[in-house]
């Protein structure tokens, strides 16, 4: 028995239900596309404050552990600064919640690592390209968390569909 006499063969509820089911997958698929597109744009979406941390700490060549701990190394505060803004310009968040996140430091040490990362990246060059090299990172992890979605959706869909088959063949 094919797919289009099993569809038939469901009552109209069901029927109904399930266009319902695979519209919603579609523009699922639709919005997702329209997101991976402006990703490729430059423009951000759907990010997290641990996501940031771990691709900065990831490209200074840290732990993240050391990005929210107390080493003052300059190496290490020059990433922590570069998170910290990253997760201010991308994010939005309040320098208080940024503080929190990096092992409960006050506002102001964020306010300075933002105000500092902004100034040096106008005529530091490698900072600069440091900091196009971890956007570029981060949009690339959202392409590939969108992609790892849309495949699980399919999968779901997938699954929907032969529980379908299951409950009109019993």
């Amino acid at each position: 028995m094919t797919d289009a006499e099993l569809l038939q063969e469901l009552p109209p509820a069901a029927r109904a239900a399930l266009r319902l089911f695979i519209r919603e997958c579609c523009l699922s698929v639709q919005r997702t596309n329209q997101e991976a597109e402006s990703a490729k744009k430059g423009q951000v979406f759907k990010r997290s404050g641990r996501g940031i941390l771990g691709v900065t700490a990831a490209a200074f060549e840290l732990q993240t552990g050391e990005l929210t701990g107390k080493s003052r190394m300059r190496r290490t505060a020059l990433a922590r600064q570069v998170a910290m803004y990253l997760i201010r310009t991308e994010l939005t968040w309040s320098y208080s919640a940024i503080g929190a996140m990096f092992g409960n430091r006050d506002h102001t040490t964020v306010l300075h690592a933002c105000r500092k990362i902004a100034e040096l990246a106008d005529h530091d060059a490698p900072l600069n390209a440091a900091l196009s090299r971890i956007k570029a990172a981060l949009v690339e992890s959202d392409l590939l968390e969108r992609t790892l979605s849309e495949n699980d959706m399919a999968t779901a869909v997938d699954n929907a569909a032969c529980q379908l088959r299951q409950a009109t063949v019993e």
